[in-house]
């Protein structure tokens, strides 16, 4: 789900709450961030996490294996760019990161600050969320001027709470209603039912690997899709030609 985040912020009694919440969860010693400003100082341990589930990590993997192959002046041209990690150290000093931050550009402009979470969506329960996210939130502010930070996409439970904390911590309120609200899905050749639909029968699906020629209809569909979304007033402008790009 992604939220998107505008000015004055209502001081309402959940604001109040997080905020008191913050106060106490902010300084648990086994949780800490890193924060990375080029793709190149990945450490190899990230790279293995983002790869090892690549359907649910794709938002961030695929970018950063693009900024892998920029050139010298691509990659000067680029600063402002950050991969935040959050980990958790256990008793045993065994270091296990939660939650991967990136917060990108591409050739239309600045991307939505995305979050994975190497947890389950089932398992995102407050109690783990509420510390991690708090130090997420604040290696976020430390990196980036507020007025970066338009829009927050994650599995609901993560967007909800973050937002909420930015909010508590910038002054800056979030939209209630979600921009987008996806489900993520998957389909192979094993696990397609290929039956006749009742609306065209005779239609029949077919899977195939997709090619150059596939562009212009799959820009159309992800224009559809944006179109559903649009509010005037965030800065989502999109065009078809440069979703062709």
């Amino acid at each position: 789900m992604s939220r998107s985040l505008r000015q004055r912020p209502p001081e309402d009694d959940d604001t109040k709450f997080f905020r008191l919440i913050h106060v106490i969860c902010k300084s648990p010693s086994e949780i800490f961030t890193t924060t990375y400003t080029s793709a190149h100082a990945l450490p190899q341990y990230v790279w293995d996490i983002l790869c090892a589930d690549p359907r649910r990590s794709n938002a961030i993997l695929s970018h950063a294996e693009k900024a892998l192959t920029r050139t010298a002046d691509e990659e000067h041209s680029a600063r402002g760019e950050y991969w935040i990690t959050c980990s958790t150290v256990d008793q045993l000093l065994s270091q296990r990161i939660d939650f991967i931050l990136s917060c990108t550009d591409n050739v239309l402009g600045p991307y939505p600050v995305f979050i994975y979470s190497t947890r389950h969506s089932s398992r995102l329960d407050g109690d783990f969320l509420l510390p991690r996210l708090s130090f997420l939130v604040k290696a976020l502010h430390s990196a980036v001027n507020v007025s970066r930070v338009f829009s927050v996409f994650a599995p609901d439970p993560v967007t909800e709470m973050f937002t909420k904390l930015w909010a508590n911590l910038t002054g800056i309120r979030f939209v209630p209603q979600p921009y987008y609200s996806a489900a993520f899905s998957a389909c192979t050749k094993r696990t397609l039912i290929d039956k006749p639909t009742p609306i065209h029968p005779s239609l029949k699906d077919v899977i195939r690997a997709a090619d150059k020629s596939d562009i212009p209809r799959v820009a159309e569909l992800c224009y559809d899709f944006a179109l559903d979304s649009v509010n005037l007033w965030l800065p989502f402008a999109i065009k078809m030609d440069s979703l062709i790009r």
